[in-house]
């Protein structure tokens, strides 16, 4: 993985995981049931279409091409995993730290 490829991994799981408890913040003050996963991949596959789709073609001009598209996939995949599994894990040890 090049640094490039890398950078915009952890932009990706940095910007779903800070959407993702921003979401679940409000949910819980609403009071409302949700599933943080389904909450993070959401968050992690429109993040990661804007970053590696939108901002290319609109910012860019780069065309539309199966390699951005192929990216954005890898890199919505890798952003849901990073959501999913890295975050809770973080709060989890911090916890047993406090204790």
């Amino acid at each position: 993985m090049d640094m490039v490829n890398f950078e915009t991994l952890a932009l990706i799981s940095i910007l779903t995981t800070l959407t993702t408890e921003c979401i679940k913040t409000f949910l819980n003050k609403a009071d409302k049931s949700y599933v943080s996963n389904i909450i993070a991949s959401i968050a992690a596959v429109v993040i990661s279409g804007v970053i590696c789709i939108a901002y290319p073609v609109i910012m860019q001009g780069a065309s539309l091409t199966p390699q951005l598209v192929f990216r954005a996939v890898i890199m919505a995949f890798f952003g849901i995993l990073c959501a999913t599994l890295t975050f809770d894990k973080v709060v989890q040890a911090l916890k047993k730290l406090k204790e």
